[in-house]
């Protein structure tokens, strides 16, 4: 009988031992079910992450594709314009060109008409002044010759210093006065002058 239960106790114990092993096992299970569910929460946290970059990555897709249509719509838009503005840009290039080739041939036009108006003066001269009365026929041309490029004073000078009214002149009859421009009279070997202004208050014969 004693037997027996001494067999008893030991099978007893051995269940005892193996149910402290399960138990330890269940708990070493119980830590590692733990540790599995947070690496499982820190996957699904790092899963979440992952779908915000995925979102933010189709967003910046989405955007690149708006730009790279924006600059196709530009380059659409330079390439129909730039003809039209290199068009405009050579027709004002051509414009100032013009503009200058007019302005010298005004510039020229008035120099000619300048020039023509002082001959038509020096032909009043000559029909109004009897040069018979001054010796040196040729010299008084060369004089009245130099005047071409001399101011309209330097004109009236002469006339006056030849004894004839300017109002006689139709080109010099609209002259200024010596109240309005420096004038002076002169004798004839004085036309031979440099062209200098005369001193201002001079008198001018009419």
């Amino acid at each position: 009988m004693r037997a027996r239960l001494d067999g008893f106790k030991n099978r007893l114990r051995a269940k005892d031992d193996e149910l402290g092993r399960k138990s330890l096992e269940m708990e070493g299970l119980a830590n590692t079910l733990k540790e599995a569910k947070a690496e499982n929460k820190r996957l699904q946290a790092e899963l979440e992450k992952g779908s915000e970059a995925k979102a933010e990555i189709e967003r910046l897709k989405a955007e690149l594709k708006k730009e790279q249509a924006h600059a196709a719509a530009l380059t659409e838009y330079y390439n129909l314009t730039e003809p039209k503005m290199e068009a405009l840009r050579q027709a004002a290039r051509e414009a100032e060109a013009n503009a200058k080739k007019e302005a010298q041939q005004f510039a020229q036009e008035m120099a000619k008409a300048t020039e023509s108006a002082k001959t038509a003066c020096l032909v009043s001269l000559f029909g109004e002044v009897d040069i018979t009365k001054y010796q040196g026929k040729q010299k008084f041309r060369d004089m009245t010759s130099a005047t071409l490029d001399k101011p309209l004073w330097l004109l009236m000078k002469m006339v006056s210093s030849f004894g004839v009214s300017r109002h006689s002149i139709p080109c010099l009859s609209q002259a200024p006065t010596c109240g309005e421009a420096p004038c002076a009279t002169v004798l004839p070997h004085d036309i031979e002058t440099t062209g200098a202004p005369p001193p201002h208050g001079s008198s001018l014969p009419p």
